[in-house]
């Protein structure tokens, strides 16, 4: 983040989602230097729901095409909708002009973050050789 200044410091730090299911972080203490970067990963299948699918929308809502739209197109949006996402709530889109495929990220907490795990998703479904990322 830019204008950020000096370290960020949490203590001691426990969370569960609920009384039943037990602490999902149990005292958890981190530094986080000026100028240091904290990557995230998260482990699929875990929380609340844990085990259970997340819910998927309809590939229209989430994609636009110039006609005809081509198989390798509907693949790689099918297989985004399968990526798992921060807060399940795949906040992406797809554009197709021409050859090239555009990605644009929502707005919400973790929307860059899922939208770098959609666009890998994309292009597993999608096939590189089939497209170009637009600018």
């Amino acid at each position: 983040m830019d204008g950020v200044r000096g370290e960020v410091e949490y203590r001691d730090v426990s969370f569960s989602y609920n009384d039943e299911a037990g602490p999902v972080l149990e005292h958890v203490s981190l530094k986080i230097a000026p100028g240091e970067k904290l990557c995230l990963v998260i482990a699929v299948g875990y929380g609340t729901t844990q085990g259970a699918g997340h819910p998927v929308k309809q590939p229209e809502e989430v994609s636009k095409a110039d006609s005809p739209v081509p198989d390798w197109f509907q693949r790689g949006v099918r297989a985004a909708l399968l990526a798992p996402t921060a807060m399940n709530q795949q906040k992406f889109t797809f554009t197709l002009q021409g050859g090239s495929v555009a990605a644009k990220a929502g707005t919400g907490f973790y929307t860059k973050v899922d939208l770098g795990i959609a666009k890998y998703h994309f292009e597993i479904g999608a096939g590189t050789a089939q497209f170009r990322w637009a600018p």
